[in-house]
């Protein structure tokens, strides 16, 4: 028989009187079994901290995508608006290119940072060899794993709006491109001279993936650095100076944002291995110095300033409210049919638009739209003013404007209904993600504010070129002058027949409430509220009132402006931004003008006999809390207590309005609401969406600057359901339901009204 060896390093081992392991062996033994997988483990994330800036980004497109209510709709109307098909990536194909080859680039370019990124930091130990071998495995696979990243988080995005053809698709791409860099396919042979795949310590040095940190100790002049990285880093530059041009707006458009961001998160990351070179050669120097640098740069590149209009020695010319207001009842009473009797009664109107982004602004315009083609115009007659926050401001503006230009060119016959809803179909997202990522990631390396690169110009200079381009031939344009669209011009109408405008913005950092009007506010009725034009002495464009209403976050900041002349230092200077902080709703601000105008109409009513009755219009685009989401043909919204709850909000400023007013029939009006429902149901065999036959959907109606065409149609639709003739509001106030239940009318009288705020 055999003899069986034992080798002498487990004899050494056993316990002689047992024959068994030591117990200290045993353990030991264990140890080593836990201590390679921590060795791994610490491996992994040694070379993943390595890669941190470049995981920040990929984070960032992450949240961008996944996590913004303006994303959601991007790739909602990704899906719908070109009819994704199961069967075929559609995605690509059917209009969305751009997005495709930039989602690629994307991939290429992370694979590629992460290699020239992890070769560029010294993470090797000496006299270590088992380490460097985890080490260089890491090195090897991150890069790969990273190049799946974008394709996968596309599919998230994807996922998130019910898409699960977009989401299949997007996922063989991601795992598609991670096998063909990991195995060495044909479109890796054909880069191998440029881009070495395997990292052995024979070919380190070779092409772009030698260490560039040997490279910085031992002192080597730029000229004979590896070529590639510089080069796509110049190629970054240059498409960042081109895209911020004006002329590259065509090329935004062409271009959809989220292609637009996926190019400029492209861009940083070949900053990432230019700053990561850098910091190697000179010890972090460069990033202590850039660092320093961009700080003392913001201090003054980030102004922000809005665009003043005429000289402020000249003053603004306004009226007093009470003063406008009698004046346009005595032209209503002057201008009423010959066949009606006197005294009459006489309908007035107050339209107050809540604030929402896009959403706000295409539903505000469109019912305000769909009002006046019910009755031919006869309804606006009766509008007195307009109030509105945000989008819904932003929407009253373009009512305004294409209202006015209706009136002027009702000669011509021309049908101003395409116009008005093409004015209100642009992708207002695309410029500004563009501006936001090109020009003004330019203007903070420059050491002073430049105009042309400012972010907030964008979205009104979109808005202007979109109403220009869509009702050629009008006689007026946003980029007039805001006080100039009361002026009578050329006697084509009477400037009492536009309805004023409130619209409400506040000041940044403090709030304080700011208002933009053609009339002259009253501190006895507007108490702790700032008059734009008091305050500035200057006008400033139609699309610049919409702009400063709008200050939407991370897209838009707050605006600056400065009056007077001279040097900054010697100008006074306030920031304003979005009033949503202080009254979304803008019923405050339309309660108390109904306060003004009641004790008003009084006057008018004694000394004429003409009664005037008041009424208050609410065009929300928010959910009701107070009722559960039901179908939209069942809507009955209790819109009693709804001002009450609105003045119980602010009781610092309206309830002490209420508390010294001796006539409780000062708030006898009636009220109206408008309410857009926020997910509607669709139907696939009505719309031909690309998900099954015959099943429904909700259709999620976002805020923000862009609406898909799926969302538009839904909110055209809901406008265009409103039946309610506005004429029979004007003959009289019923206090009855509307049959189709799109709008509800309670009267408000001093007791519920009362009752709302003690309750």
């Amino acid at each position: 028989m055999e003899m069986i060896r034992i080798p002498s390093e487990l004899l050494n081992r056993l316990n002689p009187k047992t024959g068994f392991l030591t117990l200290g062996s045993y353990y030991r033994q264990i140890g080593r079994y836990f201590a390679i997988p921590l060795e791994w483990l610490q491996a992994f994330f040694r070379v993943l901290w390595a890669c941190g800036l470049l995981l920040l980004i990929s984070f960032l497109g992450f949240w961008v995508f996944t996590q913004t209510t303006q994303a959601r709709d991007v790739f909602l109307s990704i899906g719908t608006d070109y009819q994704l098909a199961a069967s075929a990536p559609g995605f690509i194909y059917r209009g969305h290119l751009p997005f495709f080859w930039s989602t690629l680039l994307y991939s290429l370019l992370l694979w590629y940072s992460g290699r020239i990124v992890l070769h560029t930091i010294h993470l090797s130990r000496t006299g270590e060899p088992a380490w460097d071998r985890k080490v260089i495995f890491f090195k090897t696979w991150l890069p790969r794993l990273f190049s799946s990243v974008p394709f996968a988080v596309n599919a998230l995005a994807f996922a998130a709006v019910d898409f699960p053809a977009a989401v299949l698709w997007n996922l063989v791409f991601s795992a598609g491109i991670f096998l063909v860099l990991s195995f060495r396919l044909t479109f890796v042979r054909l880069l191998q001279s440029l881009l070495p795949d395997r990292f052995t310590p024979g070919n380190q040095m070779v092409g772009t993936g030698r260490r560039l940190n040997e490279i910085a100790a031992a002192g080597t002049p730029l000229y004979r650095l590896p070529v590639l990285p510089f080069f796509l880093l110049g190629a970054q530059l240059l498409v960042g100076i081109l895209f911020s041009m004006e002329v590259s707006k065509p090329v935004w458009t062409a271009l959809g944002a989220p292609a637009i961001f996926q190019l400029a998160l492209s861009g940083s990351l070949m900053l990432i291995v230019f700053v990561t070179f850098l910091n190697h050669r000179s010890a972090y120097l460069f990033s202590i110095i850039a660092v320093a640098v961009l700080t003392l740069f913001s201090l003054n590149n980030q102004k922000h300033e809005i665009n003043l209009m005429g000289s402020p020695s000249t003053g603004i010319q306004r009226e007093e409210i009470n003063y406008n207001f009698y004046k346009w009842l005595e032209e209503k009473v002057k201008n009423r049919p010959s066949d009606q009797g006197e005294p009459s009664s006489i309908p007035v109107f107050i339209v107050a638009a809540e604030g929402g982004g896009s959403k706000a602004l295409n539903w505000t315009s469109l019912v305000m739209a769909q009002l006046r083609s019910l009755q031919d115009d006869h309804f606006s007659e009766h509008i007195y003013a307009l109030t509105g926050t945000s989008g819904g401001a932003g929407g009253l503006i373009f009512d305004q404007a294409l209202n006015r230009d209706r009136n002027a060119d009702r000669s011509s016959g021309a049908n101003l209904t395409e116009p008005h809803l093409q004015s209100l179909d642009d992708d207002l997202l695309t410029p500004l993600t563009g501006s936001l990522c090109y020009p003004d990631m330019i203007q903070r390396l420059l050491p002073i504010s430049v105009n042309r690169l400012d972010r907030t110009r964008c979205l009104e200079e979109s808005w202007e070129e979109t109403y220009r381009n869509s009702f050629r031939g009008a006689g007026y344009s946003l980029n007039n002058a805001f006080l100039s669209l009361w002026r009578n011009q050329d006697k084509r109408e009477p400037v009492l027949q536009i309805p004023n405008l409130l619209l409400n913005t506040c000041k940044s950092g403090t709030y304080e409430k700011m208002i933009i009007s053609n009339l002259k506010l009253s501190s006895n009725y507007f108490p702790e509220t700032i008059d734009f034009h008091d305050q500035v002495q200057q006008d400033i464009s139609l699309k610049t009132a919409a702009a400063i209403t709008a200050k939407y976050p991370f897209l838009r900041s707050s605006g600056k402006i400065c009056s007077g002349q001279g040097d900054q230092a010697s100008r006074k200077c306030l920031e304003v931004t979005d009033a949503g902080f202080q009254d979304n709703s803008s019923l405050q601000t339309a309660v108390q003008l109904l306060l003004l105008m009641k004790e008003s109409s009084l006057t008018f009513q004694s000394e004429t006999g003409n009664r005037v009755k008041l009424g208050l219009i609410y065009i929300r685009n928010s959910e009701d809390h107070r009722r559960k989401n039901t179908p939209h043909d069942d809507r009955a919204w209790d819109s009693r207590g709804i001002v009450g709850q609105e003045i119980k909000d602010h009781p610092e400023v309206t309830v002490d309005l209420i508390q010294r007013l001796s006539k409780p029939e000062l708030l006898d009006f009636d009220f109206f609401q408008f309410t857009l429902n926020q997910e509607p149901t669709v139907s696939a065999t009505a719309s031909g969406q690309p998900w099954n036959k015959g099943q429904q959907r909700t259709v999620p109606i976002p805020d923000g600057w862009y609406l898909s065409k799926t969302a538009k149609a839904e909110i055209l639709k809901q406008a265009k359901q409103i039946s309610y003739s506005p004429e029979e509001i004007i003959r009289q106030f019923p206090d009855q339901t509307i049959q189709d239940k799109t709008a509800i009318q309670n009267a408000l009288n001093f007791e519920r009204l009362r009752g709302s705020l003690t309750n």
